[in-house]
């Protein structure tokens, strides 16, 4: 059971991960109520790479949401995304679950989904409290944490996956192999 456990979550993991992508460019329509903005603030790094702690981007983009919509609509799929792409980043790296760096891994993992939640949070409510500059400032603290985190964890878990035998436990290393 043990061999067929992390290949078939992972197909059905990575399967709704294409999904939930698909779905995020299906209610951009939706969610926008007015203005220029073509990508939401979770992918600002995306579009403007070190633009980190972008309390700007925030409020400005802010205007262009329509609440009510973000909370039905981007911030469930959110909610739901961060548990998909947490869950796939942890099976890609399946590999490694008997390894002593798996533990940091999952805790980086862990932490970024906690971020994400967090800048999906402080952004929700900033939304409903606009004239507070403290939760823009919040919400792109959140950001920048978590898209590092987030670029990080894709690395290494593909990186995983691909050469899943570079971090052997540390009580296996040995200075001399003896060969018999």
């Amino acid at each position: 059971m043990d061999n067929y456990f992390p290949n078939t979550k992972l197909i059905v993991s990575l399967l709704l991960f294409a999904w939930a992508v698909c779905a995020f460019g299906y209610v951009n329509p939706y969610v926008f109520s007015a203005g220029a903005y073509d990508h939401i603030i979770d992918s600002h790094l995306q579009y403007q790479p070190f633009h980190f702690f972008d309390s700007h981007y925030v409020m400005n983009a802010g205007s262009c949401y329509n609440k009510t919509k973000y909370l039905h609509a981007y911030y469930v799929l959110d909610l739901a995304f961060l548990i998909i792409y947490s869950n796939a980043f942890l099976l890609l790296a399946y590999e490694w679950h008997k390894k002593d760096f798996y533990r940091l891994f999952r805790w980086s993992v862990i932490l970024g989904a906690l971020f994400d939640f967090m800048e999906n949070t402080s952004f929700l409510l900033y939304l409903f409290n606009t004239n507070t500059k403290f939760l823009a400032v919040l919400t792109s603290i959140f950001t920048t944490l978590k898209s590092v985190l987030f670029l990080l964890n894709i690395i290494l878990s593909v990186f995983a996956f691909f050469v899943p035998h570079l971090f052997r436990p540390l009580r296996v290393w040995r200075r001399f192999v003896s060969v018999r």
